[in-house]
């Protein structure tokens, strides 16, 4: 519905997530995801098993086959190949990625800015990344610098 109340969209979707940079993903028979953009239309068809919201430009994806997430831009195009076990948003051009049971994180085109070396690993905020290494909690620069280390017991 718009502000006024009238439907602009009508209920036909299984699942939706919130519009995010114009496009919100939906499933019609909730086997396979989309996205549309405000006025309803299919900008990239439902084809994929799970997606995320778009942030700087970019959708985390992923395929039931393979399970392993991706990221595509607004065209559909698949910009970085499905490889991770788990995908974030990319915030300040960084987002935090799973493989090989370890965290960490990649710029726009998929490569490894900070090595997955961390235990777990958040989105930047304020610059920062929540992170946890050998057990202990710490928050790192952008740069994978320690702005407050890990203090072991």
């Amino acid at each position: 519905m718009d502000e006024t109340g009238n439907v602009v969209i009508p209920p036909q979707f299984s699942s939706v997530s919130p519009f995010s940079e114009g496009l919100a993903g939906v499933s019609i028979d909730g086997d396979k995801y989309g996205f549309i953009n405000k006025l309803g239309e299919f900008v990239i068809p439902p084809q994929y098993y799970q997606v995320k919201d778009f942030s700087e430009g970019l959708a985390g994806f992923r395929f039931k086959t393979g399970g392993k997430w991706g990221y595509l831009n607004s065209l559909g195009e698949a910009v970085i190949r499905p490889k991770f076990q788990t995908v974030w948003a990319f915030v300040d051009g960084l987002a935090p990625v799973e493989s090989k049971d370890r965290y960490g994180y990649i710029d726009r085109k998929g490569r490894y800015v900070l090595k997955n070396v961390f235990n777990t690993a958040h989105e930047l905020k304020s610059g920062l990344g929540l992170v946890t290494y050998d057990g202990e909690w710490g928050y790192i620069d952008r740069y994978g610098h320690w702005v407050y280390k890990p203090n072991p017991g």
